[in-house]
């Protein structure tokens, strides 16, 4: 039976259910299936151990009045960097690709160009003038002493000693520019011309724009890398309420791809401007993310609580109980004696890993929060085999 199939004949077990609650659904064109369908299932104890189906009571849990804002991952500003090329000139190697963790100063990229090789000899040329003007100035020294050199020669000496210096200084700032260490040893000939492209801090390459023999220009962008263990959920605040949220406090931060877990942020700002044809504003909100789950560009949904509101107490059971099937929302209610019902729930607000249910449970009772799926199997298998 293929996917479509299995989630009709779920969905002709809940429409069921929801008629025989005195419910309706939503098209009234829709007819439940013609054979009489059952919500309920019984499991031996050992199946039961062995799915790790567990149950949790329906309680009361206290819940904060919000608006929920739809929002987007991005890497924080001050924990990302665009690498850019510093010269023009011809890509290499590359040593690292998207995705792959890199380290602060650890080699990304090598480049050749004409411009490295001219500010190494200019490096050179002034090195060695300095020397020999130190050297000049020096003896000059000596022999003023014993009258071999007058003063002004002497003093001449110094001032071209002082401007071989400063022509040295200069030439050591541009190699530096240059990524090229002044100090260090200097490079063999087959690797004069070369340029190291090396990471500023340590994080993850998210962005690759070279690959070996490309030209580039000067400034144009080559790596993008960002330390993702802290990073922004960046959601849009709806101009119509900016004035009931609070702009500073704690959040609760949802994605889809992690539907069990609640991720807890701290809100930096709300931006002073709208955006003019969507009528929004940016809320930046700050997420420690040491596990590297919260991904740029992963969609999210942001809980910002309401300005003055009074917390609501409310009947409420863990997210994880709550069971899609084609489109309704439902749980499976522990019956006692290895028996469990599908019942169809309405829900409210959520918070804290926590949904409010409004309508179909009451407190005291039993869901099942995990091993939903074994139970989902055998009331289709049921379902099939009533059908046969």
């Amino acid at each position: 039976m293929t996917r479509g199939g299995r989630k009709k004949i779920l969905g002709g077990i809940v429409l069921a259910l929801l008629l025989g609650c005195g419910g309706s659904p939503e098209s009234p064109e829709s007819s439940p299936p013609e054979a009489p369908a059952t919500g309920e299932v019984t499991l031996s104890q050992e199946v039961i151990v062995a799915a790790g189906i567990r149950s949790v009571l329906v309680s009361k849990e206290v819940f904060h009045p919000h608006v929920v804002a739809s929002g987007v991952i991005r890497p924080d500003s001050q924990r990302s960097v665009i690498i850019r090329s510093r010269i023009a000139g011809r890509v290499v190697r590359v040593a690292v690709d998207v995705g792959g963790k890199v380290g602060s100063g650890q080699l990304l990229a090598t480049l050749e160009g004409p411009e490295v090789t001219a500010a190494l000899a200019r490096y050179r040329t002034a090195i060695a003038r300095e020397a020999a003007a130190r050297r000049a100035a020096e003896r000059g020294a000596q022999l003023l002493q014993i009258g071999a050199l007058s003063l002004a020669e002497v003093e001449a000496r110094n001032s071209d000693a002082e401007v071989a210096s400063a022509e040295a200084a200069a030439a050591r700032q541009e190699l530096s520019r240059l990524g090229l260490d002044p100090g260090g040893d200097p490079p063999d000939a087959s690797h004069a011309s070369e340029f190291r492209v090396s990471s500023p801090l340590s994080g993850i390459v998210l962005e690759r724009h070279v690959s070996p023999g490309l030209l580039v220009e000067r400034e144009a962008p080559l790596f993008s890398v960002a330390d993702l263990s802290r990073v922004w959920a960046v959601a849009d605040v709806y101009e119509k309420d900016l004035g009931q949220i609070q702009a500073e406090g704690e959040v609760e931060v949802r994605s889809d791809a992690f539907p069990d877990q609640v991720f807890l942020g701290r809100i930096a700002m709300v931006e002073p401007t709208l955006d003019e044809a969507a009528r929004t504003a940016h809320m930046r909100v700050v997420l420690e993310n040491p596990e590297g789950k919260l991904r740029p560009g992963l969609f999210v949904t942001v809980a910002v609580p309401l300005r003055g509101a009074s917390e609501v107490e409310a009947t409420a059971i863990p997210a994880g109980a709550l069971q899609k099937i084609s489109g309704l929302t439902a749980v499976f209610v522990e019956l006692g004696g290895g028996r469990y019902e599908l019942r169809p729930v309405e829900i409210g607000r959520d918070a804290h890993g926590f949904v409010e249910v409004r309508h179909g449970l009451v407190e005291g009772e039993k869901v099942v929060s995990e091993g939903a799926f074994v139970l989902k199997s055998e009331l289709l298998k049921g379902t099939i085999e009533g059908e046969d």
